[in-house]
């Protein structure tokens, strides 16, 4: 009895729950990585600062919405009894 846009919303909540997990473990982590270890050894290190790691997070969150959104509209407005047909 939903419409097509809560279901969409309601499948993709735990995703974007996920990606947000994902981001506070792999930006420090990532951060780490480069400034300690890689530039450390560089002769003319290019430092990473607060603009290029929002500007990732931010492209990162855009790609995986989009993404995201895509597969549940597509499959919120999919008739189900379609899919049991065939399966």
């Amino acid at each position: 009895g939903a419409s097509s846009s809560m279901i969409a919303m309601l499948l993709s909540k735990d995703y974007l729950k996920l990606m947000l997990i994902a981001t506070v473990i792999a930006t420090p982590l990532t951060y780490f990585f480069f400034d300690v270890l890689l530039f450390g050894e560089e002769s003319y290190p290019i430092p990473i600062g607060a603009l290029e790691v929002i500007a990732s997070i931010l492209l990162m969150f855009v790609l995986g919405i989009a993404t995201i959104l895509s597969q549940t509209v597509k499959a919120s407005k999919a008739n189900p009894v379609d899919t049991l047909r065939y399966e």
